[in-house]
């Protein structure tokens, strides 16, 4: 029998994720769920003293981000957590309603298996209701739909849908810490999935399977058709900026 070879010094060394990624992953993850609000000045100097590296991985990482389309560089000042406009808020959501329909219809005769696959899922989003961690109730909530989408089996769709994935964050957890109640919503919105997964009245399953990205829609954007005079970026009701002040064909300009 052959002695176990244990890991060299060097091997183990090489596992640990370099300062670069270090850097890029601690970055986006504040990103991500709104610790950097879109609007943020980074500059290197800060991040590097907030991670514990030198400025030439925080480079790195930053010029990583930019290609992903989350910050923006600007030479000697630093990095810009770029903004969500308004036309990226509508082309996220519809193209994530048109491949979770589409998910639900292929999904439906695997409902058995998905049932026992989403429940652990649904309990995991009521955890993280109660302590009202909005980031990590939107990855459950995520997960939940990657999930129905895999049972697919179609490889492209499962692609698209996870390039998705860090713009659904960022709108998801900007809209739930706007307005905490939508947590509830999500839960709720989820359990109704669920519920109408477990159903079996014959129903198609569009009919069936109401949309469960409501609850992460941040109603801050105005529609492509309309006009809208009120500011897109009120998260209050105020006389400035109320839902009776909005024209009509307008999103809510309150994240509710």
């Amino acid at each position: 029998m052959h002695a176990r070879k244990i890991p060299t010094r060097a091997h183990t060394r090489s596992s640990a994720p370099s300062s670069a990624q270090r850097a890029y992953e601690q970055v986006k993850r504040a990103i991500l769920s709104q610790d950097y609000a879109g609007g943020t000045l980074l500059t290197e100097g800060e991040l590097a003293d907030r991670i514990g590296v030198s400025r030439t991985p925080v480079r790195e990482a930053l010029l990583r981000l930019e290609a992903e389309g989350l910050v923006q560089l600007y030479p000697k000042k630093g990095a810009l957590v770029r903004p969500v406009s308004n036309r990226e808020v509508q082309d996220v959501f519809e193209a994530r309603d048109l491949v979770e329909g589409f998910a639900a219809g292929r999904a439906w005769p695997m409902r058995e298996l998905l049932v026992e696959r989403l429940t652990p899922l649904i309990e995991e989003m009521r955890a993280h209701r109660a302590a009202g961690d909005a980031p990590a109730l939107v990855a459950a909530d995520r997960a939940f739909h990657a999930t129905i989408l895999a049972a697919t089996g179609n490889e492209i769709l499962v692609a698209l849908y996870d390039s998705l994935r860090d713009r659904q964050m960022r709108m998801g957890v900007a809209a739930m810490l706007a307005a905490p109640d939508r947590m509830d919503l999500a839960v709720d919105e989820h359990a109704a999935l669920l519920a109408a997964l477990q159903g079996d009245d014959g129903a198609s399953p569009a009919s069936r399977l109401p949309s469960g990205s409501a609850s992460a829609r941040p109603r801050s954007a105005c529609s492509r058709s309309s006009n809208c005079s009120c500011t897109p970026h009120c998260r209050s009701r105020s006389a400035r900026c109320s839902t009776a002040s909005v024209p009509a064909g307008c999103w809510s300009p309150v994240v509710s």
